[in-house]
This record gives C-alpha cells, structure tokens and sequence, in this order.
C-alpha cells in the first residue's frame, strides 16, 4: 500500500509533459531540476495536477504544477527544463 505522500512524489515528475510545452518535434525535453513545496501533506488517494509550462528557442524552460488533492490545492512543484536534441 502506498501513501498520498509517496503517490504525490511519484507524479511530481508528470507535470512536464502535462504542461503542454512542445518542441516541433526536432527535441524533447529533460528534467534538468524539480522541486516539490507543500503547504499541507496531500490526503486520500486522489491527485489533482495543474501544469502550465513555457520555453524559450534557447532550449530552456520552465513548468509550474499546482497540485490539489480532494480538499483543494496544497502545494506547487517546479521543474526546469532543457531542450535534448533527438535522434
């Protein structure tokens, strides 16, 4: 059995591809940083995650998640991005 806060540390990494930030297919995108901030420990099962990103043509970026659980938002997770050429 898994605890909400070894469920929310498993996600954490999922808000880069939820937060839309593309690439024209040329490269993807690593995680070059992520941090987790709380304000209260996640509880129940369930995991709301909110991600907005954005990058730049340097091959940098940047993707803010909210997360939320059943009783609302408690936290927010900062990941840094950078551009990985593929192929």
């Amino acid at each position: 059995v898994t605890g909400p806060f070894a469920r929310l540390a498993a996600t954490a990494d999922f808000g880069s591809p939820l937060g839309s930030v593309r690439s024209g297919g040329q490269s993807g995108f690593i995680n070059a940083d992520i941090s987790v901030h709380l304000q209260r420990l996640p509880e129940g099962e369930w995991l709301c995650l909110e991600a907005r990103g954005s990058a730049e043509t340097t091959g940098l970026g940047i993707v803010h998640t909210v997360v939320h659980d059943l009783h609302g938002p408690l936290g927010r997770i900062t990941q840094a991005i950078m551009a990985n050429r593929m192929g």
